[in-house]
């Protein structure tokens, strides 16, 4: 396992990835948030669904390929089709990012088609039924798009 000071490079990836997408949602908002939890369902199914073996494409790297330009496609078209209400109070801001942001971690370490994370992480993660991951994102989506109720 490779570590970089006292961290290993599974939790200094989540820790960039939490990072990076906590600080551009304060740029673009929930919508971006939003749209790649919800973009990574149908994308991993059409993945998994694609007969590689019978169109000679066993390169994990053109795999891969596929893989990243399908989630494109589905990100962009939810993204013209995905409205999210903007609201001013910036601890409800802080609070949605932080539990999207966590969600989407979560998501893609259950989901983890190219990367495999070591075994710390797998075990933190298996813990959480497999089932129970994939409806957590999906339960943040809509709870942090709920009405304010005034």
């Amino acid at each position: 396992m490779v570590s970089i000071g006292f961290l290993s490079l599974d939790i200094l990836i989540i820790i960039i990835l939490f990072t990076l997408l906590f600080l551009t949602s304060f740029k673009t908002g929930k919508k971006l948030l939003v749209t790649l939890i919800i973009s990574t369902y149908p994308t991993v199914l059409i993945f998994n669904s694609l007969p590689f073996s019978r169109i000679n494409l066993t390169d994990t790297t053109a795999q891969a390929i596929v893989y990243l330009v399908s989630y494109i496609l589905v990100i962009t078209i939810l993204w013209r089709n995905i409205h999210v209400k903007k609201y001013n109070n910036t601890w409800r801001k802080i609070l949605d990012y932080f539990l999207l942001s966590t969600s989407y971690i979560v998501l893609i370490s259950t989901l983890s088609v190219f990367y495999n994370f070591s075994e710390t992480i797998s075990r933190a993660v298996s813990l959480i039924p497999y089932s129970i991951s994939l409806i957590i994102p999906i339960l943040i989506v809509l709870l942090t798009n709920r009405r304010d109720i005034t």
